[in-house]
């Protein structure tokens, strides 16, 4: 659900592209995890899913800031809608 979420924001606030790129992030943090499997450390598993977390922060955020943009255009750019 949060994946679905990610790349809804990021195709929502960046087009295309955001969505691919969001989706080429995710699938390569996946990647690497399946991968290494027991490979890997602990810490290097965490800056992982550290990172993928951080991504969804900026998303929500950018979401935030798109929909005040759109309020602020439906107020004062489209009076009457």
């Amino acid at each position: 659900m949060a994946e679905d979420l990610g790349e809804d924001l990021a195709q929502y606030g960046f087009g295309p592209a955001g969505a691919l790129t969001f989706r080429a992030t995710k699938t390569t943090i996946d990647i690497s995890l399946a991968a290494a499997g027991s490979h890997i450390s602990e810490g290097e598993r965490q800056k992982l899913l550290s990172t993928y977390d951080a991504m969804a922060r900026q998303f929500r955020y950018i979401k935030e800031k798109v929909e005040n943009l759109t309020e602020d255009i439906e107020q004062y750019c489209l009076p009457g809608t």
